[in-house]
């Protein structure tokens, strides 16, 4: 409602069991807005798709429950950084990472702003298979996509957004996307979001990591294997957890006795101190 942007189709796909947010809706006047609320309920991942799907045309701005925009002329200039850049399939834009208390009040001390880097500019120029290993374009409330004609990949839900990075990236060109540092949207962060629940979920983290390294064939990409190496060994979920993935286990019990060397160094550092 305080976006100084106007042309807006607001589409909200509800997976909830009550009818409080259609209940919401009702009170706002003077925005477009398509509802629908989920028969069965589709996930955060579905979910997603379905509003994409309800989209008939112009651009795509995903924005997540929990995610607001940073000024009143954030949407604009997601606008124009796409019509700015015709060759682009995506923009996106920094974040301010917004840490709440439990009862709604800011965390200052944790709270902070994110933007691509110089180095994951380059990395992510070298290819977009970098982004298996880190997502330096952002959450997705952080992106506008051009259309709909490129879905997020329905058998996901920890990697939702760096899949879809890689993807149009390979399939529109490793161009195909425009940035700016400045922070346009505040990502909340107050314990309840999916982001919290996939990382107290480690076989479901490293699921999606298998199925997206097994996908683009990053096999071939050394640090693509010592990343899914690195992220089993840390959560602890063995060498059985990434064995589909084709790494052997010869390189995974290497990467296994670096991580037990270097916890053991810390572990005589601090009991030196």
């Amino acid at each position: 409602m305080i976006q100084d942007y106007k042309d807006v189709h607001v589409i909200i796909t509800d997976d909830t069991r009550t009818d409080e947010i259609k209940d919401l809706i009702a009170s706002y006047e003077g925005l477009d807005i398509t509802y629908e609320k989920n028969i069965t309920p589709l996930g955060a991942t579905g979910n997603t798709i379905q509003a994409m799907k309800l989209a008939k045309d112009g651009y795509i701005k995903i924005m997540h429950r929990d995610d607001s925009f940073a000024t009143p002329g954030s949407l604009r200039q997601f606008v124009k950084g796409l019509d700015d850049n015709p060759e682009s399939f995506f923009f996106f834009s920094g974040t301010r990472e917004v840490y709440y208390e439990n009862d709604g009040s800011e965390n200052h001390e944790k709270t902070y702003k994110r933007a691509m880097q110089e180095i994951e500019e380059a990395q992510l120029k070298d290819t977009p298979d970098n982004l298996f290993v880190v997502n330096m374009v952002g959450a997705p409330s952080s992106v506008i996509l051009r259309d709909a004609s490129i879905l997020p990949d329905k058998n996901l839900t920890w990697l939702i957004d760096s899949e879809l990075y890689i993807h149009i990236l390979k399939d529109k060109g490793s161009d195909a996307y425009s940035f700016t540092r400045e922070c346009l949207i505040n990502i909340g962060h107050d314990g309840d979001q999916l982001t919290d629940s996939c990382r107290e979920n480690a076989p479901l983290m490293i699921k999606d990591n298998v199925y997206v390294f097994n996908k683009y064939g990053l096999l071939g990409n050394k640090n693509c294997r010592k990343f899914l190496c690195r992220e089993a060994i840390r959560n602890r979920t063995g060498y059985g957890s990434i064995k589909a993935s084709g790494i052997s286990y010869a390189e995974y019990a290497m990467y296994a006795f670096r991580a037990f060397v270097r916890r053991n160094i810390l572990k005589n550092k601090k009991e030196l101190c």
